[in-house]
């Protein structure tokens, strides 16, 4: 039976209430999926199977011109005066499988990968960036996160920050082809800090980026300490909020695994509450992803002045 995406599945996912422009868009949308029978379950977890056996690419600082190179596509492809979907990454377009309350689906909705992350996204920034004047999102590719809550919520300045110069090049072009006097990009790197780089204050935010960056986190969480950002929210693999009884998860937890993602950051944010350099906010397993990812997991904190 199709099913519609709602802003009841939305709150009850992310764990707090959505503001009434978000809900009117999710209804807009109409945003269509189907719960898998058991034979396309089964076939689906022999695919999962399948692919865990065959070479997978692995994250890690090696891949930088492949995310260069990735972006700059869309910047390529982008026409004089370009519009918003050509900022829009292709792996969100990747499958019809994607997955809702942790199981997976079939989708019948175009960009519906696109779509329901950017529902999360943005009820979450919309629910912390009261009073804020800056936001900032690290890993931030084309900027189409930025671009879309810019047209949003408006007033703030927006930073997109990623490794790739070509990202820089996308934003700077699209700003200002489209006139966001608000949106600019910077480089940064994961894996060597720029301090110089002031995020104190601001809501800092990411969004599938740093499962890039395996189990080398620590520096990045290290300058967040000493630059002490008003809240930090992070969409990411996490595995330590998968359920490892169940088969689904071993298997994701798995592919987490064979493709070197983000490992150790969730229980490397309670230690330092422990020791009381952070306070953790909310944090909740919100069940969506792609088909082989449960990549969207939510972990909201900010360090303790």
């Amino acid at each position: 039976m199709i099913e519609i995406v709602t802003k009841e599945l939305i709150e009850s996912s992310i764990g707090f209430p959505v503001d009434r422009g978000l809900a009117d868009r999710i209804s807009a949308d109409n945003v269509e999926y189907e719960t898998l029978n058991e034979k396309e379950f089964l076939d689906f977890m022999f695919k999962f199977s399948g692919v865990l056996e065959s070479d997978l690419k692995v994250a890690g600082e090696h891949r930088k011109d492949d995310w260069e190179n990735g972006w700059g596509e869309n910047l390529k492809e982008m026409s004089e005066g370009g519009k918003y979907d050509q900022l829009i990454p292709k792996y969100h377009t990747k499958s019809n499988l994607s997955r809702i309350n942790s199981a997976p689906v079939k989708t019948f909705t175009k960009d519906f990968d696109y779509r329901v992350n950017s529902y999360f996204v943005d009820a979450a920034v919309h629910h912390y960036c009261g009073g804020l004047v800056k936001i900032i999102e690290f890993g931030c590719g084309t900027g189409y996160h930025l671009f879309r809550l810019a047209s949003i919520l408006g007033e703030h300045k927006y930073v997109g920050l990623d490794w790739a110069e070509s990202s820089q090049k996308t934003i700077e072009k699209f700003a200002t082809e489209q006139g966001y006097e608000n949106v600019r990009g910077e480089n940064f790197n994961y894996f060597s800090p720029n301090y110089n780089f002031d995020c104190s204050g601001a809501l800092v935010y990411t969004v599938a980026s740093l499962e890039q960056i395996g189990e080398k986190f620590v520096d990045f969480v290290n300058y967040l300490l000493a630059q002490k950002p008003a809240v930090v929210i992070n969409f990411e693999p996490m595995s330590e909020l998968l359920d490892s009884g169940s088969y689904l998860d071993v298997l994701t937890i798995e592919y987490f695994e064979k493709r070197g993602y983000l490992k150790g950051y969730f229980h490397y944010l309670k230690q330092l509450e422990l020791e009381g350099k952070i306070e953790i906010l909310h944090s909740k397993r919100i069940g969506y992803g792609s088909e082989f990812v449960e990549g969207h997991s939510l972990v909201v904190w900010r360090p303790k002045v």
